[in-house]
């Protein structure tokens, strides 16, 4: 995975490409990485 998001990422130019928003495999990592840990949900 990281492989994939060092090549969708270009930090000398501040560029990042439009896939990163639509990649499900990203979209789950995010999910598991930044809110699965930190989010409360309430009803």
């Amino acid at each position: 995975m990281a492989d994939n998001l060092d090549g969708l990422v270009d930090g000398e130019r501040g560029l990042v490409s439009r896939r990163i928003f639509i990649e499900p495999e990203i979209y789950e990592e995010e999910l598991k990485q930044i809110f699965a840990r930190c989010w409360l949900f309430l009803c």
